[in-house]
């Protein structure tokens, strides 16, 4: 499994607007993409946009720190503020103040189906926006201790695509990506942390952090 690292306790903050599919897109097209890379002090991962300046990415990613930089696929770096965090379900929100010119990922609240077509544009071993794609294998459960509520993907999922938003044909966000079997336990340091089956956290879990209904 990929290394999960200490995260501070869930905590929501006021006056942060989370859209839904019924609110108004914007006048401007944005020139980025939804996906984003997530820089911290002590490493990176990835993370997706859900509009209003929230970045949806996992908690293990942020770790305890409380701001972050945000790369954008279009090559502009803004920085963003760790909102929350919920080291149960691995999920974070991040904040970037002012104008942030990246599309938004609408997230579907639900459980996905088995043998869903899924993809990723994450950041994995260091590279930028790769384009991973894959199914659905696995229904919800609890992975525990590591995730309270996830399902299974067959998709290669490797380290520093945690936190990427998984999207299904339809663009929409039906989960967040938090880890992956590693099938050298960690024993071979020639390898990293790489899996095909990957972990990831349901949009369900998603809208029930952030008070959303189904």
């Amino acid at each position: 499994m990929l290394k999960l690292a200490a995260c501070a306790a869930l905590g929501f903050a006021a006056g942060i607007a989370l859209p839904t599919n019924s609110a108004s897109k914007p006048v401007a097209v944005p020139k980025a993409s939804a996906a984003v890379r997530v820089v911290m002090s002590n490493g990176l991962g990835s993370g997706t946009s859900i509009g209003n300046g929230n970045i949806l990415t996992a908690a293990h990613v942020v770790g305890a720190e409380s701001a972050a930089k945000i790369v954008l696929d279009d090559g502009k770096t803004v920085e963003g503020r760790v909102v929350w965090t919920s080291k149960t379900y691995d999920v974070a929100l991040i904040h970037v103040d002012g104008k942030f010119n990246a599309k938004r990922a609408y997230i579907d609240c639900r459980n996905p189906r088995i043998g869903e077509a899924v993809h990723e544009d994450g950041n994995p071993a260091g590279m930028k926006f790769i384009h991973m794609s894959g199914r659905v294998s696995g229904n919800v459960q609890e992975y525990g201790p590591q995730w309270k509520s996830a399902y299974t993907v067959d998709m290669s999922v490797i380290s520093g695509m945690s936190g990427g938003g998984l999207l299904n044909d339809a663009g929409e966000l039906v989960g967040v990506v938090v880890g992956a079997m590693d099938p050298y336990e960690g024993k071979n340091d020639a390898h990293m942390a790489v899996g095909t089956i990957g972990f990831v956290v349901p949009s369900s879990a998603v809208c029930l952090l952030m008070g959303r209904s189904q």
